[in-house]
């Protein structure tokens, strides 16, 4: 009995180490053909982190969440959300490193209720005591800042017209 089980013990693990290896391999098809839906002349594409990759304009043009959601649904994802912690110090930095101190909105806003942050696609509440936030933020400076803005310093609200880049959320699977 006891060569029976170390033997399936070392089937299952097999089973699972193959299983990584096609969810790996799934994950890199996936983002070669969702890649051939991204102009890579107007935006920038992260590596892989938690099965999804982000995109970043490269252009600097007035944001409006519609239009932009909108061009995220186009390359197979949305506006990004920034789930949790770890997840907001990646698209943080990818921001930071691909604009430098351009401002990069992504898919939270507060446009329905002032200071009830919602996410623009899956109309999720953003708990604003979870994530960091630029000093003295969110503010609604002269009472019009109703978008986003994400970059290594943490989250920042801006108003939802301003010429910046915005970043999409890719989902793998």
């Amino acid at each position: 009995m006891g060569q029976c089980c170390s033997e399936l013990k070392t089937f299952a693990e097999h089973i699972k180490a193959n299983e990584e290896k096609i969810q790996e391999l799934y994950n890199k098809v996936s983002l070669s053909f969702k890649m051939s839906a991204i102009d890579m002349d107007q935006y920038v594409l992260s590596d892989i982190f938690r099965d999804s990759v982000y995109v970043i304009s490269r252009v600097d043009a007035s944001f409006e969440l519609e239009k932009n959601n909108q061009i995220c649904k186009e390359m197979g994802g949305y506006l990004a959300e920034v789930d949790d912690k770890e997840e907001e110090n990646f698209p943080g930095s990818f921001a930071t490193e691909t604009a430098g101190k351009l401002f990069v909105y992504i898919g939270i806003n507060d446009v329905e209720k002032e200071g009830e942050y919602v996410y623009y696609t899956s109309k999720k509440p953003l708990v604003v005591a979870n994530f960091k936030w630029w000093y003295n933020n969110p503010d609604d400076y002269n009472k019009n800042e109703d978008c986003m803005n994400v970059d290594m310093n943490g989250m920042n609200d801006l108003d939802c017209f301003r010429k910046a880049r915005f970043m999409c959320e890719i989902p793998l699977n």
